[in-house]
């Protein structure tokens, strides 16, 4: 298990665990935590079919050009475009070893990136609880259940916030 979760790269034991998000705040899925060996690219194809039935019509090549998701992903998911035939995916471009990135290149990427800071934003709101981001003692199947009562707690914050539920509890909101 040690060797699974252990990343040469950062020199320190984690997880990985993919994080859907919509950009008004609210956590829309989380997929089972996994090794922090695996890269972003394996975490998506591994969990593709748990993804098709939560969201079926971003899968769905039919799907009329006005009505199509736009997906926005990090650099960590080069590719994944493949996926995805029924939306619109945007990645930021990569600078290459031999070439800068072009004027219109870095204006996508700057366009890309307002939009996926909200999403990480989300996830680093997740991070503020120490069940997640400190020491993780328990079984490992546990962290699973922990990040999906945090993503709730924090899902409820945001629609609190937003005022979505505030039919809810009349009085709470009047004070």
């Amino acid at each position: 298990m040690r060797e699974i979760t252990y990343t040469g790269r950062r020199k320190m034991h984690g997880n990985n665990t993919l994080v859907v998000a919509s950009t008004s705040g609210i956590t829309q899925g989380i997929s089972m935590s996994v090794g922090a060996r695996m890269v972003d690219a394996g975490l998506l194809e591994k969990y593709l079919p748990e993804l098709r039935t939560l969201f079926p019509s971003i899968f769905d090549p039919k799907t009329p050009k006005n009505r199509r998701y736009e997906i926005f992903l990090d650099k960590g998911f080069v590719g994944a475009e493949k996926h995805f035939p029924g939306s619109t995916v945007r990645n930021p471009k990569k600078r290459s070893k031999y070439r800068e990135l072009t004027a219109d290149e870095e204006r996508g990427n700057l366009a890309v990136s307002k939009i996926r800071i909200k999403v990480e934003h989300r996830i680093g709101r997740l991070k503020r609880y120490q069940s997640i981001s400190g020491k993780f003692r328990d079984p490992a199947n546990e962290f699973n259940k922990n990040i999906r009562v945090v993503a709730g707690i924090e899902n409820l914050r945001v629609v609190w916030k937003l005022g979505l539920i505030s039919h809810l509890f009349p009085a709470a909101m009047a004070a």
